[in-house]
């Protein structure tokens, strides 16, 4: 029999009595079956044709280039590693009921570029030769500061682009353009392949010798490209990161080029999600994306967190599961960390950082999520030589002023916790749950305007139907008069926060529409609402949870859920 995965929209056979599971994403749920052939209808009268024929005829000759030019053409099931021409990957598109606007060219020359490969490649033959040419070109680009090496912590604020429109954003000297690694790569292979090279894509997760993964969100991938060598294994070469000994066997594969617009529509998704608030156009594109590339770790945890974002934890937290069973990375123990602290299982979440510093021992961001951990417990000197190691190995983790902020609330040092909120503020001013961690530090230390500031931030940045549930949460977490504004000559006082819980019969206060609590007051687990009523809230009255970060945390709304419970994916 002959089946249908409505999850990534893979066809496959199986024989009678076998389970019936995809033989792709490797799920059993979401799977039909497919309707046998119908039998052809009964051949028409020959007289009929004729005339129909030729009025038909008449506008199909002038129509026929027009026509051929849009075409789909028909494919099969399985897709080439190799380079598809524009009809076929079209087809493919369609057949897997994606659209991909804006995107279907990204592995496309237009003339600009074509010239850009011409006078990179002069005087060279052989595709390796033309490969350092290009190679060449870009990395020229990328000294002139055109391009610049970025965190990868967060989407950037512009959408993900085609070849065609980044060959022109890198153009200028000191542009200092924040590419991703998909974006330089794709150039490359666009370059290439407009001089008759059949380069491809590839993705590369560790590079010997270092000691953090390439990609450390765990959400973007870091893209290569594969130019072949005759018989052998292809020739990687690296021009977003500039790589000069390439990854090892078992450390990349190649990407296929429908793949490749399913890495991309990752990337829309994330950015949807994170930049524009919008999570639900933010799952039709990861939808997509994992259609497309349904071995995607990377497009896992994107639709993980877009579940998460819209109330769905158990589903979020199986997407992060399953994520973890394509590759057990560095990124992906460190990703379900996060949703394990957040559940309040500090055991599991100390196991997958394990797993993930054995990987990557230099990772910055798993070493963050430790220092939470050891917040979590009471641990804060633990927690400081954590934190102090995220800071020498990547001093630009957009986490760590939160990360800051957190410790030293904890420990009593409030001017210093109040100088590290203000530069988390700083750095995610769009984030709701920066701010509300901001707030309740500024709370602790006695700045009650810059706390009410804050908090009247908090509930204006959250959608309004969301809105009343969020006031109830802020003034629980900071008192009865968090959102008023003071008269001028009348500033207002202070006063005790409420003792009573939330809800009528229930001692957990839940946002969003999730199966089960994220966090839950009592029983020492953390929590992500709680005020310190009978939660687990460390010495110092600050929750270290809601300072995490990307990709380490669930936290409150923020700027893709409102008052939902999501991942928080930062701020630059």
């Amino acid at each position: 029999m002959r089946y249908v995965c409505l999850n990534c929209g893979h066809r496959f056979a199986l024989e009678e009595g076998e389970k019936v599971r995809c033989t792709s994403c490797l799920r059993v749920t979401g799977i039909e079956k497919l309707a046998e052939a119908a039998p052809s209808r009964p051949a028409r009268p020959p007289w009929l044709v004729p005339g129909a024929a030729l009025i038909a005829l008449a506008a199909a000759v002038g129509g026929f280039a027009v026509w051929r030019s849009g075409a789909h053409r028909e494919v099969g099931e399985e897709v080439a590693m190799s380079p598809l021409e524009h009809d076929a990957l079209l087809g493919h598109l369609r057949r897997l009921r994606t659209e991909a606007r804006g995107l279907t060219n990204l592995l496309e020359a237009d003339e600009a570029t074509e010239q850009m490969a011409e006078r990179a490649t002069e005087g060279r033959r052989t595709p390796t030769e033309m490969a350092e040419g290009v190679l060449a070109a870009i990395r020229g680009r990328a000294a002139a500061q055109a391009f610049v090496r970025w965190s990868l912590g967060v989407p950037r604020e512009a959408g993900i682009v085609e070849a065609a429109t980044v060959r022109e954003w890198i153009s200028e000297d000191g542009a200092r353009k924040r590419l991703y690694p998909l974006e330089a790569a794709a150039l490359m292979i666009a370059m290439l392949r407009s001089r008759g090279v059949d380069a491809m894509l590839a993705q590369a997760w560790a590079f010997p010798g270092d000691g953090a993964p390439p990609d450390p969100s765990g959400h973007f991938g870091y893209f290569v490209v594969a130019v072949p060598q005759g018989e052998g294994e292809p020739h990687l070469y690296d021009p977003w990161g500039g790589h000069e000994v390439a990854p090892a066997a078992g450390s990349f594969q190649l990407v296929s080029d429908v793949e490749a617009i399913g890495a991309a529509l990752n990337i829309r998704a994330l950015h949807l999600l994170v930049r524009e608030s919008d999570a639900s156009r933010a799952m039709t594109a990861s939808s997509e994306a994992v259609r497309l590339a349904p071995r995607s770790p990377e497009a896992r945890c994107v639709r993980g967190a877009i579940l998460i974002a819209s109330g769905g934890a158990n589903e979020g937290v199986a997407e992060f599961e399953a994520a973890r069973q394509i590759r057990a990375d560095a990124p992906r123990q460190q990703l379900l960390a996060g949703v394990f602290l957040a559940q309040g299982d500090v055991g599991a979440a100390r196991r997958a950082l394990s797993a993930a510093l054995e990987l990557s021992p230099d990772y910055a961001a798993a070493h963050g999520t430790l220092a939470a951990v050891h917040l979590s417990e009471g641990e804060p000197d633990l927690a400081l030589e954590q934190l102090q190691t995220a800071q020498r190995n990547d001093p630009d983790l957009h986490t760590l002023p939160g990360l800051w902020a957190g410790y030293h609330a904890t420990v009593g040092e409030n001017e210093e916790a109040v100088e590290s909120a203000r530069e988390a503020v700083e750095r995610n001013p769009w984030d709701v749950q920066t701010r509300l961690m901001a707030a309740r530090i500024y709370r602790q230390a006695g700045r009650f305007e810059d706390m009410r500031r804050e908090a009247r931030e908090v509930v204006e940045r959250t959608p309004s139907g969301q809105r009343q549930d969020m006031e109830q949460l802020v003034r629980r977490l900071l008192g009865a008069t968090a959102l008023e504004a003071p008269l001028e000559d009348e500033p207002l006082e202070d006063e005790p926060l409420e003792d009573e819980p939330l809800g009528d019969d229930d001692d957990s206060f839940q946002l969003g529409a999730g199966d089960r609590p994220l966090g839950t007051p009592g029983a020492g687990r953390p929590s992500l609402l709680d005020d310190g009523a009978g939660a687990a809230v460390p010495p110092g009255g600050v929750d270290p949870l809601p300072s995490l970060g990307d990709p380490s945390r669930l936290q409150l709304g923020g700027s893709g859920g409102g008052n939902r419970p999501r991942l928080d994916l930062g701020g630059d």
